[in-house]
């Protein structure tokens, strides 16, 4: 098939002239050939390609269709459907001829081809153009059709009116609106169907509310009409409405029928039949567009050679182009006054076309009305017509009249030319000439032999077959451009002998240069293969530089774990720049004598050797181990001509041509060598090329250097971070009595108590499991449980007990001491609650002598747990059964306070009842306003007790439990001297006692190298040991007196041990005092609260230390769900009483706090105070609900009152203006949706004095 493909050649040539977008296809439906423009369209599309590749058939049976038929229609698209064709195809011996013309219209635009003007076969949109002319005018007809089907329908409608006026008769039954009106619009009747008719009218029992409808009906009236039909439109419902005017009766009858579907459906028709011209317009616009701006004259004529299209560069006066369309040539002749014989010679013409239903082609030299010559090339050609059966021809005309002139102009030029050959032939630079098209007209002999081009074949070949880059025409059309506006341009360029494809770089002069008006370009270029070969050197050099230089920055941030990938990767880059076949890198282990290939590139098709060449004996390779040991490298351009022996036959059988091998030296022993191999074909390493290579061979030995430096490095690190992992689970088991310690101090109920504290030993002390027991009677119930869901767990059970004396927890609950137990398979005590675990530890919660419960836990591992963690979960218990204690005590007071609430309720009743008798009694009922104040503090007052006795119990009995660890193991092994030392070391130490994370590490490691240095005999586990106690006891290494001290005694351990214990001693008796003072402080605010001055004189009172004690008093409150902003100044002084300060200043707060308690979100009060003028004013903020208007002008009465279902009496804010009035000061307030505020402005008193005690206020 392909043999006859290439026969085609001509004839495809000669179809693709007239129709561009021409296919060949083989009978198997390969496209043998294609018109070049399709490229435009579909750049992927070659020849050889199975058609189904590239397009598909719009319809299913098209192929068939082609088999069947020796002519087919048929339309192909692209594979992803945004170009279509339609095909006219005809079936041969050979396969099949498509003649293919791109769809131009509202859905397929033709910018998705790509394609200009020029593209398309100009007949074709003639042909378009008479279908749409067939198209528009069926179109027409299916509008007229559509018309008298919608007056068919309108007929129907009437006739279906008529039926309705029949059927009023029984207007109950009727299922359209019948309805019967007074002559005053008053409804008489309506039928059911008439519902949706009143509502759309807004017609009711009184009267009629359409305008519209009235306007009918008064219509009706006035021109005496017995029956009128409409059309209203209400609430997208259309209604047919009829009235009837009864003239003998004072009402209407009103008969209607809801026609919106019937209407929706007309328009609907109509919009798409709007829709369908305009798209008829819009495509016939678009090819009478095309046709009347084709750079050609075109017309079309019927069979009797009549026009019935000429476009405006056939006929260019618009009038005259209306006049002709009809007529022929010789009524044309007639009409302008001129003589016939044209037209009798275009009659000749197409007559002969129809006739031979054939295209003819002719040309006419003449001259045209402004008396200049014109040569047009005219061609006619026959169109079978679809629609009325018959043949139209279609005439164009091409005006050629520059081509003949150049023509002619290029006769005359060769002969300037041949004057000038004799010349040119002589020099010795190469001279080409081209024109403005790119066509060769001439070349020297030099040029000629530099080009292997014969001279006299020359004017076949154009400039882009010897330079491909003018292939594209736009960068053609640039040179000319360039060449033109500077007259002369200088450029290198490279010439290859078409004989014998030898390369020359060379440097050509372009020069443009007018002929008789024509432009050609005139190139003269001389060899500079030299000059270029020392550039190509240089920059070579300096690229190479540029690689290795990108290396050596990819090899600075190296890691280990992406050496290999890094190392493959710069083999590639590097092989593929200087043109190697294979890179590899070999290492020598002196050690054990052999070479090991370690890593290696190939180049494509090149065998790899990696996997032949591992452990290689010194032996074998003893050239190669006797180069690199010197440091020098092996070079061999042409291993072929190398002595026959063990060397040579290596390199032959790894298929190598040349090689060079450098070796990779590291103060002065090499570790191996790096070497490129050339295998395709022979090549030689220059000397500025080995100097690189050998550079890149120094960059491989430092990365690798390096890389074994962190690897040590890493592996020190791991091995400093495995003994800090020990160190920091022992002082994880500290840290996790200092955790559990705030849940002493802030939890309310031991069973939240219980299940923090197994939480938390669980994530501090990377247990499995934790339970706590409680025993109840002869059982021990399960309280609290928790497990790491990382780790196996023990089957999770709402309610778990243990029988007393049972079992591991029974034990301990029964002999009150803890047990550890290493490995439970060889306990018989152990107890599986339905998983065997391999450890167990368990110790008693102890109150006094009685025994609470235990604390338990298990782990799949042996001899999991340790001393240590007996001793931490001891601790945990003791401070348990302490808190539980002060539970219950706190359960007890509680209960008091409950009483004394009740006392308080019953008394603010009692006072309320005396209200209304005696208003004297007002400062009384004030005194009861603080106390019932008092009573609502009582519970906070009671939590800011229990929080510092709590804090002294624990604090008490942890000095307790350290003093009786001190005097069993410690203080009997330690001298008096020692005690001495440690004990004033405890009374002056002031600082932090316990320390973790970044500081703890940081001092961890500063001791640790402190003795490295000072201490090299200790082993590295005691020297850890003694870190962890040296910096547990906060001894840093500026202490080296005392250090040397403790490490020189005989019992270093149990000094440092001695230190330790006494610190925490120290530090419990601080945390007693601390808390002991609290608890004083909260006795004495309150005291200070509620007692009375009565005969007090005013003093200096300080607006910081005032305020303070007041929030103090309620910071129980104020700790629940309170955020406090307090920013006063201490210099603020007033002239005033302090206890009159005291009542001002705890109503304002209390109405804040009780204006939150609403809140869910967590409340905002913010007291700040500033001075102006002389006069100090302090602002209380709240976020709690804006005050109304009507509100803030009573809020200071008397008996005025917003919370009189809480208990609220109205006297809180009413005492405060008295206070005010007292103090000569002022008051205001601002509410909106954001804040509340209390502006309260004093006079500013000028005095200063000491400082008191600050009121330390701890909030959340």
């Amino acid at each position: 098939m392909k043999e006859a493909a290439f026969g085609l050649d001509e004839l495809f040539e000669a179809l693709e002239f007239s129709a561009p977008h021409t296919l060949f296809l083989s009978q198997n439906f390969e496209i043998l050939k294609f018109g070049k423009v399709f490229l435009k369209s579909i750049p992927t599309l070659s020849e050889g390609m199975p058609f189904d590749a590239v397009f598909r058939w719009t319809h299913n049976n098209a192929k068939d269709s082609l088999n069947a038929d020796k002519n087919a229609l048929v339309f192909i698209e692209s594979l992803d459907g945004k170009q279509r064709f339609k095909s006219a195809c005809r079936k041969t011996k050979w396969g099949f001829v498509l003649h293919a013309a791109p769809v131009i219209n509202a859905n397929f635009h033709i910018s998705s081809y790509h394609l200009t003007l020029k593209d398309f076969s100009q007949q074709d949109y003639i042909s378009e153009y008479l279908f749409l002319l067939h198209s528009s005018t069926k179109s027409l007809e299916d509008a007229n059709r559509l018309a008298e089907m919608y007056t068919d329908k309108n007929r129907a409608l009437l006739e279906s009116q008529e039926e309705l006026m029949s059927t009023a008769i029984f207007p109950n039954e009727n299922p359209n609106p019948v309805l019967r009106l007074s002559k005053k619009f008053e409804l008489l009747y309506a039928n059911p169907a008439a519902v949706q008719f009143l509502e759309d009218f807004n017609i009711s029992q009184s009267t009629v509310d359409d305008d519209e409808l009235k306007l009918n009906l008064s219509y009706v009236e006035t021109h005496q009409l017995d029956n009128f039909s409409m059309y209203l439109a209400r609430n997208n419902n259309t209604y047919l409405v009829n009235i009837r005017n009864t003239k003998t009766s004072d009402f209407y009858n009103i008969y209607a029928a809801n026609i919106s579907h019937f209407v929706s459906q007309v328009q609907e028709k109509e919009g798409e039949l709007t829709k369908l011209n305009k798209r008829l317009d819009q495509q016939q616009a678009f090819y009478e567009y095309i046709l009347n701006n084709i750079p050609s004259d075109i017309a079309v004529f019927d069979d009797k050679h009549r026009y019935l299209f000429v476009n405006p560069q056939g006929i260019k006066s618009e009038e005259v182009r209306n006049y002709i369309i009809g007529k022929d040539d010789f009524d044309y002749c007639k009409f302008k006054g001129i003589d016939t014989k044209a037209a009798e010679f275009r009659r000749a013409k197409f007559l002969q076309v129809m006739k031979t239903n054939e295209e003819v082609e002719w040309e006419d030299d003449m001259v045209n009305s402004l008396g200049k010559r014109q040569v047009m090339m005219r061609r006619m050609r026959p169109i079978h017509n679809p629609i009325n059966k018959k043949t139209n021809v279609v005439g164009y005309g091409i005006d050629i009249t520059e081509r003949k002139l150049a023509e002619e102009s290029v006769r005359k030029s060769q002969v300037r030319l041949a004057l000038l050959e004799q010349f040119l032939n002589a020099t010795s630079d190469a001279v080409q000439v081209a024109n403005d098209a790119g066509d060769f007209v001439y070349i020297n002999n030099a040029a000629s032999e530099r080009m292997g081009i014969p001279m006299h074949e020359i004017q076949r070949y154009k400039v882009s077959d010897v330079d491909p880059k003018f292939k594209d025409p736009a960068v053609w059309q640039a040179h000319l451009t360039e060449l033109r506006d500077k007259g002369s341009v200088t450029a290198e360029t490279i010439n290859v002998n078409k004989i014998t494809g030898e390369t020359v770089d060379l440097e050509v002069n372009f020069r443009y240069q007018l002929i008789d008006g024509k432009g050609y370009i005139i190139a003269a270029s001389r060899d500079i293969t030299e000059r270029k070969l020392a550039q190509t050197i240089l920059a070579y050099k300096n690229e190479f530089q540029a690689i290795l230089m990108g290396v050596a920055n990819e090899y600075i941030d190296l890691q280990p774990d992406d050496l290999s990938g890094a190392i493959d990767s710069t083999l590639s880059q590097i092989g593929h720049f200087v043109k190697v076949d294979r890179v590899y890198v070999f290492e020598y282990n002196h050690k054990e004598k052999f070479a090991t290939n370690t890593y290696e590139w190939v180049a494509e098709g090149v065998q790899k050797e990696i996997s032949n060449l591992q452990k290689l004996p010194f032996e074998q390779i003893p050239m190669w181990v006797e180069s690199h040991f010197q440091g020098k490298n092996i070079e061999i351009e042409n291993t072929a001509l190398l002595p026959e022996g063990d060397f040579k036959t290596i390199l032959i059988d790894q298929k190598i041509k040349s090689l060079i091998a450098l070796p990779l030296m590291y103060e002065n022993v090499c570790l191996g060598f790096v070497g490129f191999d050339a295998v395709k074909k022979q090549r030689k390493f220059y000397e500025d090329e080995k100097d690189l290579l050998q550079l890149y061979a120094r960059m491989l030995v430092n990365v690798n250097v390096r890389m074994k430096n962190i690897r040590e490095i890493e592996k020190s690190t791991r091995k400093i971070q495995s003994i800090n992992e020990e160190l920091e689970k022992i002082i994880q088991a500290e840290k996790t009595v200092n955790v559990l310690a705030a849940s002493f101090l802030t939890g309310t109920n031991y069973q939240a108590i219980c299940e923090d504290i197994v939480e938390n030993i669980v994530s501090q002390l990377d247990f499995e499991d934790c339970i706590i027991y409680k025993l109840e009677g002869n059982d021990l119930v399960k309280v609290a449980a928790t497990e790491d869901k990382n780790k196996r767990k023990r089957p999770s059970v709402n309610s778990m007990t243990v029988p007393y004396g049972k079992g591991i927890v029974g034990t301990v609950a029964k002999t009150g001491k803890a047990l550890l137990v290493p490995d439970t398979s060889l306990d018989s005590r152990y107890l599986a609650d339905g998983v065997q675990r391999a450890s167990e530890v368990a110790v008693p919660i102890n109150i006094g002598k009685k025994r609470w419960g235990v604390i338990d836990s298990e782990n799949d591992q042996k001899n999991f747990f340790t001393d240590l963690h007996v001793r931490v979960l001891m601790t945990v218990a003791n401070m348990l059964s302490q808190k539980i204690q002060a539970l219950d005590e706190q359960s007890q007071k509680e209960k008091l306070q409950a009483e004394i609430l009740e006392i308080n309720a019953d008394l603010e009743n009692r006072v309320s009842e005396e209200i209304n008798r005696n208003l004297t009694l007002t400062k009384s009922m004030a005194d009861q306003e603080k106390m019932v104040t008092i009573g609502e503090i009582a519970s906070g007052i009671a939590h800011d007790l229990n929080t510092p006795l709590g804090a002294i119990k624990i604090g008490a009995e942890s000095i307790r439990y350290t003093l009786d660890n001190l005097f069993h193991d410690i203080v009997a092994k330690c001298t008096e001297s020692q005690i001495k030392k440690a004990m004033n070391r405890a009374i002056e130490l002031q600082g932090e006692l316990f320390v973790g994370g970044l500081q703890q590490r940081r001092e961890m490691k500063e001791m640790n190298e402190f003795l490295l240095v000072h201490y090299p005999e200790f082993e590295n586990a005691e020297r850890s040991k003694m870190v962890a106690m040296l910096v547990k006891t906060r001894i840093n290494v500026s202490q080296e007196e005392f250090i040397k001290e403790i490490l020189n005694a005989s019992n270093a351990k149990e000094y440092l041990e001695l230190i330790y214990g006494m610190q925490i001693v120290r530090n419990f008796i601080q945390t007693i005092l601390t808390s002991s003072d609290r608890a004083s402080k909260v006795v004495q605010d309150l005291r200070s609260f509620i007692k009375d001055q009565r005969n007090s004189e005013k003093a200096s009172v300080n607006l910081h230390s005032n305020v303070s004690t007041v929030l103090n008093v309620f910071n129980y409150e104020l700790k629940k769900n309170v955020e406090l902003i307090f920013d006063v100044d201490k210099s603020y002084f007033v002239s005033g009483f302090d206890i009159k300060l005291f009542q001002l200043w705890s109503n304002i707060i209390k109405n804040a706090i009780e204006s939150l308690d609403q809140y869910k979100d967590r409340g905002m009060i913010k007291i700040t105070a500033a001075e102006n003028d002389g006069f100090v004013t302090v602002s209380i903020a709240n976020n709690g609900p804006k005050i109304p208007d009507e509100i803030k002008e009573k809020i200071f009465d008397k008996f005025y009152t917003t919370k009189a279902r809480k208990n609220g009496s109205g006297l809180g804010l009413s005492i405060v203006r008295s206070v005010l009035e007292e103090h000569n000061a002022k008051i205001t307030l601002e509410s909106d949706d954001s804040l509340t505020t209390f502006h309260v402005r004093f006079k500013k008193l000028d005095h200063s004095q000491p400082p008191k005690n600050e009121v330390e206020i701890e909030l959340l």
